[in-house]
């Protein structure tokens, strides 16, 4: 049983989480997710994404699982993963088994 009525639910508005690649990513940053997805660092090991995964897509490209607080934050193919936090408590996108998650990498110069 709920502790309160809905009324007592409270709601909060905050910026996005990510930014999308379609604006274009800042220095270091690519697309996670391909160019429908989210600007992300790249990475080499964990250790370099602040307490998130450092994912290797599908065209050998690493970069750091994006933060997340619901799935509709992380590019199609991807879930929000929420069992570890981050050091400012948000989950992680994370590729979905079986989904082509990081398809669509820039071709190799």
């Amino acid at each position: 049983m709920p502790a309160g009525d809905l009324q007592d639910v409270v709601r909060v508005c905050r910026p996005p989480l990510n930014a999308p690649c379609q604006g274009g990513c800042g220095a270091g940053e690519g697309c996670f997710g391909g160019v429908e997805g989210v600007c992300s660092p790249g990475c080499d090991r964990a250790a370099d994404c602040g307490g998130r995964d450092c994912v290797e897509l599908s065209c050998g490209e690493r970069r750091c699982a994006p933060p997340c607080d619901a799935i509709a934050e992380c590019p199609a193919g991807y879930l929000c993963d929420v069992r570890a936090l981050d050091a400012r408590g948000h989950g992680q996108c994370l590729p979905i088994a079986g989904s082509d998650a990081g398809a669509g990498c820039p071709d190799a110069p």
